[in-house]
């Protein structure tokens, strides 16, 4: 079945036969047995809301027009989707039909409103404060209507009502922060409601209101940070933190710290330190001990805050603690609690683990870097819509988003040198996607929330792709770069195939007409040092036409200088600035001294006239390797006679 991704909502009729797919933009209705697409109906430009009644007779979608803003809902029948009525409303947004298709239920600013299909008359008003993630539902016997979502105060809601009269049965409205919503749905007999609230569901008895239990579904989580120089993994739920093995996966503690849906957390690297906000109305700073027990040490009341924290980041040592207040970045001193404020209108910010580098963007995406340690400005690379610091490499990564591939830029993080600038294929549809780098720079991660996979990276090339479950939660790669993790109501764990750098480059030989030499060999040298980092058999493969071959070898980061070799070529020495190298050779240099003198003509007279595989053939003599010792040899050894190669 090809149906629009990330749909809005599913609902099926009560025997399976039709399925009503809802998405932003249209309404698909399938036939189920076997799977066909009968209707699709595009919205004008949105469709709000859409259902199917139980029955399977009738379906019904609610829309906006923006000509004219006009609110109405469409009634189609499901066997050939002819239009049967349409309904101005006040408000259309999230609907359901009664089971029989009489009744259409529309959320509105100030609660649920009934409309009869046949007339499109307001029957009905069912008050309800709902701000977010609305869900109705009506009983298959068509005796209730239940609502959910919520509120105002960011809280949960939901109500359950009698139609018959409109008694309200029962009802909750949760404190403020104390979560949402999901789902919620009747039993095929209406005696039970279903409400899925976080990680718990929920049975409320229809007749009575009562509450007849509920039980726990797996606790949902999202990665931390890798900590304990990455022997540890620590993950966050709304009852506290766990800490697995890296290496088994074993739970090693477990710290109970109860924390609302929308907590703002971090852990120090040693797992010592936490930092939570909300707590008590304000910051909260814990000490953690491996016996599993949080100790509060410090609360930051929010009035000593300039607004809401959005983002919190230790230094390894656990003495500071940046954090984002409204658009202001403050840093935190552990030790006596006082709170400095460093910059205004910050977007984002990262800190080095040392606490010594900080880079920090506007809502410009212009990125700044300073010493933190004595707040001196350092410099600005070239604006990107995200950066990250990579430790292990001291890199700054630098990535800007275009439809069809990421730009990547790798700088220096003490000085800003541009290291490395490549590009990574993302397809155009991948919106959400999001780019991480290991701690090292040798593998980069794309996260496709849509395709619910992540893609693995080295320089020029896919390493692996990984169809993890849980594409919309944070990846996080552990220090030394092996491991990346990713979870919500499980842990996932891989191994990274490590990366390389490599440089690719072109060798274009002078006058060259056979097959491409198998005797060169590479040496790599620091540009600054001298230094060899790289040394080996240069392999070629054919580019274009018998005088050029292509390589690709290893190559660590930073500036570099080339030098290949090999008879009956001079020697050459080229600068490496970049991931891509062209290099010329000479033929002459017949007796290997790095020179083309009389010394080299002598040897070719010794070896004119002679073919390969005869005794006599010099193989250093045949200048442009067609396998024979003639006039032509003698030309390229007096072209280039009297130069000398680079050491």
């Amino acid at each position: 079945m090809g149906v629009p991704s990330l749909p809005d909502r599913l609902c099926a009729s009560r025997d399976g036969r039709y399925l009503l797919i809802h998405n932003p933009t249209e309404v698909q209705l399938w036939h189920t047995m076997p799977p066909r697409l009968l209707k699709t109906i595009a919205g004008n430009p949105w469709i709000t809301g859409a259902d199917i009644s139980a029955d399977g007779v009738y379906l019904a979608h609610a829309s906006v027009s923006l000509s004219d803003y006009t609110m109405q809902v469409s009634i189609r029948r499901t066997a050939d989707g002819a239009l049967v009525r349409q309904l101005q409303v006040e408000e259309a947004g999230e609907m359901a039909l009664s089971p029989d298709g009489r009744l259409v239920f529309v959320l509105s600013d100030s609660g649920v409103k009934a409309y009869r299909a046949s007339d499109g008359r307001m029957v009905g008003h069912f008050p309800i404060d709902i701000y977010l993630f609305a869900v109705i539902a009506v009983s298959g016997n068509g005796n209730y209507l239940a609502v959910g979502g919520q509120n105002s105060r960011l809280g949960y809601t939901w109500r359950l009502w009698r139609l018959s009269d409109g008694a309200l049965i029962a009802g909750e409205d949760s404190p403020d922060y104390a979560g949402t919503i999901f789902a919620l749905r009747f039993s095929p007999d209406s005696r039970t409601l279903y409400l899925a609230i976080e990680d718990v569901i929920r049975m409320i008895d229809t007749e009575t209101g009562a509450d007849r239990g509920n039980w726990q579904a797996p606790r949902m989580f999202s990665v931390l940070r890798f900590c304990r120089n990455g022997t540890e993994i620590a993950t966050s739920d709304a009852q506290g933190l766990s800490f697995y093995s890296v290496q088994d996966g074993t739970l090693v503690r477990r710290v109970e710290v109860p924390k609302s849906d929308y907590s703002v957390e971090a852990l120090s690297e040693d797992g010592r330190w936490y930092a939570l906000y909300p707590y008590l109305d304000g910051l909260g700073i814990f000490s953690l001990s491996d016996g599993g027990i949080a100790t509060p040490v410090l609360t930051i009341p929010s009035s000593a805050l300039p607004d809401r924290v959005y983002f919190l980041q230790w230094v390894d040592d656990g003495s500071s603690l940046y954090l984002k207040s409204g658009d202001k970045l403050l840093r935190m001193r552990i030790s006596d609690g006082s709170i400095e404020s460093l910059r205004e209108r910050i977007y984002r910010f990262s800190i080095s683990s040392d606490g010594r580098y900080l880079v920090y963007s506007d809502y410009s995406d212009n990125i700044f870097v300073e010493d933190a340690v004595q707040a001196i400005p350092l410099y600005s690379p070239d604006g990107g819509s995200v950066f990250q610091i990579l430790e292990a490499a001291q890199l700054l990564m630098v990535a800007r988003y275009y439809e069809s591939y990421i730009e990547v830029r790798l700088h220096d993080l003490p000085t800003g040198d541009l290291r490395r600038a490549f590009w990574l294929v993302r397809s155009p549809s991948d919106y959400l996607d999001e780019i991480t780098a290991s701690p090292d720079a040798s593998v980069f991660a794309i996260r496709l929330r849509q395709e619910r996979r992540t893609d693995l990276y080295g320089l020029y090339q896919k390493n692996s792709q990984w169809e993890v479950p849980f594409g919309g939660q944070p990846l996080l790669f552990s220090p030394d770069g092996r491991w990346v993790a990713i979870g919500s109501d499980r842990l996932a764990m891989a191994k990274v195939a490590s990366g390389e750098w490599r440089l690719q480059g072109r060798v274009a030989i002078a006058g060259w007409a056979g097959v491409l030499p198998n005797n060169l060999r590479y040496i790599l040298r620091d540009a600054s040092t001298g230094q060899v980092v790289g040394e080996g058999p240069l392999g070629l493969a054919p580019a274009t036409g018998f005088s050029v071959g292509r390589f690709l070898i290893p190559q660590p980061l930073g500036d570099h200088q080339l030098t290949i070799s090999g008879a009956p070529f001079l020697k050459r020495s080229v600068e490496v600035l970049s991931d891509t190298v062209n290099v010329l050779l000479y033929p002459g240099d017949i007796d290997g001294d790095n020179e083309v003198t009389l010394f080299d003509f002598g040897k070719l007279v010794a070896a004119f006239g002679s073919v390969a595989r005869e005794d006599e053939y010099g193989v250093n003599a045949d200048l442009d390797g067609d396998g024979e010792v003639t006039l032509w040899d003698f030309g390229l050894l007096v072209e280039h006679f009297g130069m000398i190669g680079d050491e």
